[in-house]
């Protein structure tokens, strides 16, 4: 988007997970085997991070690997597939497994590590970092009533500095992130918040199946005709969402049983009750939803896809996943081993969806289409300012703009071209339709620092303007 400077406070920056990618650079693949690399790496870790923290909750290893199962590998994540800054959720997992252990032992390290895994998911997209905070907030409020009403004697003075200091601490370290984002927050209108009110999930959202799904296609139906429909495929398979049902009916029994009394809630009901409580929050019934309220929060006006928080809403369905199997697994020791690979099968087959149907790219195809960029840039000289503008925006504008920004990495020079989801709002035109109008509608009261242009057009012709 030259010559915008600072053009990353128009996206996720996924700076948490880049190491990942930049190890795989290093040994010298090339971008896109680095990008599949990371993001097997990252599924891994997600599945990791999830086991640990069932392992801990749950007590048991055959209801932790099916928990996390669902945590990394549900139908729900399909229709996540064209959000890139959604896949690195590792961090989510581990930051309530500090908190379990904050509650336990009230050590405020634990307190601290939880804190800093929410500020390292922000690094990872600030999406689901600003998504996490909210059940990680809600969670934190409620387990420290709890351990306050257990130990009294815990708070003292040198207990709520180390408090206030892990505050201080994760606070520091998210300013230099926040910074560059400031300046280009959306403001909290009445306007703006009817605008992104379709993308909060509905009853129906949550019943929507992705599309080519082994078994549950019949559900289809159900929100095909909803503005924005395809964000809205929530569906997280039937195990998951009967666990989940029969869990939130068992908690409300439970808590009207202990006559609402928080403290009576162990760590593992408390993660229910928030996994239902923020399922809540983020539904929208008509044109009424509790995100009203979260939508005034400092950052949270610039999130415009709601349905994401399906992210976080699928570890609160593995807890429930998990912990109604480890009862099973308790009662029927003898051949719990038989029942897990059975579930396991069923939860395969609950979750699949037709191998090649979804959005996909072939790697030759993509290396294909840059050829012709690269050989354009080998003409071109060093710190050049370029704008590549085919006559054929094939498969689509957004590729051809990908494009020109991937194959201009291995150059120095400043390119016009750039791909996000959001832009200065002159520079939408020729994100469209590039060509010499939107070129000079964005140019037009901007300083490119220079005064020449490289035009490269779709068969690889390279053209330099003077003074325009």
């Amino acid at each position: 988007m030259c010559p915008v400077s600072q053009v990353i406070k128009y996206l996720d920056n996924l700076l948490g997970s880049a190491p990942i990618y930049a190890a795989f650079r290093s040994f010298g693949c090339d971008q896109y085997l680095s990008y599949q690399w990371w993001y097997l790496i990252v599924s891994a870790f997600n599945y990791l991070s999830a086991y640990v923290f069932l392992k801990y909750v749950c007590k048991n290893t055959y209801g932790a690997i099916l928990g996390a199962f669902v945590f990394t590998f549900s139908m729900a994540l399909q229709g996540q597939i064209t959000h890139v800054q959604t896949f690195p959720r590792y961090a989510v997992p581990l930051a309530f497994l500090f908190l379990v252990r904050f509650y336990q032992n009230s050590k405020t390290y634990n307190l601290l590590i939880a804190l800093l895994l929410v500020v390292y998911q922000l690094y990872c997209g600030i999406y689901l970092g600003l998504l996490l905070a909210i059940p990680f907030g809600i969670y934190l409020t409620i387990i420290t009533i709890q351990l306050v009403a257990r130990r009294p004697n815990i708070i003292t003075w040198a207990w709520l500095l180390k408090c206030f200091g892990s505050i201080f601490i994760v606070t520091s370290l998210t300013i230099p992130l926040i910074l560059p984002y400031l300046n280009n927050r959306g403001e909290a209108t009445v306007e703006h918040y009817q605008e992104i009110l379709a993308t909060l999930p509905n009853v129906f959202s949550y019943f929507t199946p992705f599309d080519h799904c082994l078994v549950w296609d019949f559900l289809r139906p159900l929100n095909a005709m909803k503005p924005g429909h395809w964000e809205h495929n929530l569906f997280m398979g039937g195990i998951a969402t009967v666990c989940l049902a029969g869990c939130s009916l068992w908690l409300v029994i439970r808590w009207i049983k202990s006559r609402f009394k928080v403290n009576q809630l162990t760590p593992s009901i408390v993660l229910i009750f928030v996994g239902v409580a923020t399922i809540i929050m983020f539904m929208r019934f008509g044109e009424i939803s509790a995100y009203k309220w979260i939508y005034n929060l400092p950052g949270y006006s610039s999130m415009r896809l709601l349905t994401r928080i399906i992210n976080i809403e699928l570890l609160f369905a593995a807890v429930t996943v998990s912990l109604v199997f480890t009862k099973i697994f308790n009662n029927k020791s003898k051949y719990g081993w038989l029942v897990f690979v059975a579930v396991l099968g069923q939860l395969t087959i609950d979750n699949y969806c037709v191998w090649g149907k979804g959005v996909r790219t072939e790697v030759s195809k993509a290396k294909h289409r840059t050829e012709t960029l690269t050989t354009a840039f080998n003409k071109i000289p060093s710190g050049a300012v370029v704008s590549y503008e085919p006559v054929n925006l094939l498969p689509s504008a957004a590729t051809c703009q990908i494009d020109a920004m991937i194959a201009s990495q291995s150059f120095n020079v400043k390119i016009l071209n750039g791909y996000s989801g959001g832009c200065p709002g002159d520079f939408g035109p020729f994100w469209n339709l590039p060509n010499s109008e939107t070129r000079n509608n964005w140019l037009k009261y901007r300083n490119l620092g220079t005064d020449s242009l490289y035009i490269i057009s779709g068969d690889g012709e390279v053209n330099l303007i003077v003074n325009e």
